[in-house]
């Protein structure tokens, strides 16, 4: 099965963690961004969350990777799997 985070950082765990993926990673990035942005302005963030999961099969697959476990973990995990610097990813986030 394909990874999720590798679908949403723009990579697959094949591919070479050059420069070429940067605006993969940077794209990826203001999406969550304002995926943030929406959830901080709801009544019930987990329950948006959930439903946006309804919607969205690479989010689904990222909630499930992390059902029942830490979700920093899992990140950080993948992160390393694919050769990314969890460091940049987060950069990009704020």
């Amino acid at each position: 099965m394909a990874n999720p985070l590798a679908g949403m950082m723009g990579k697959s765990p094949e591919a070479n963690p050059a420069m070429q993926n940067m605006g993969n990673l940077k794209q990826a990035a203001q999406s969550a961004k304002r995926m943030m942005g929406m959830l901080q302005s709801v009544k019930n963030p987990q329950q948006a969350l959930m439903a946006a999961a309804q919607q969205n099969p690479q989010l689904n697959a990222v909630m499930q990777m992390c059902q029942g476990k830490d979700p920093q973990q899992v990140f950080y995990a993948e992160c390393q799997k694919m050769g990314v610097n969890p460091d940049d990813v987060l950069s990009q986030l704020r």
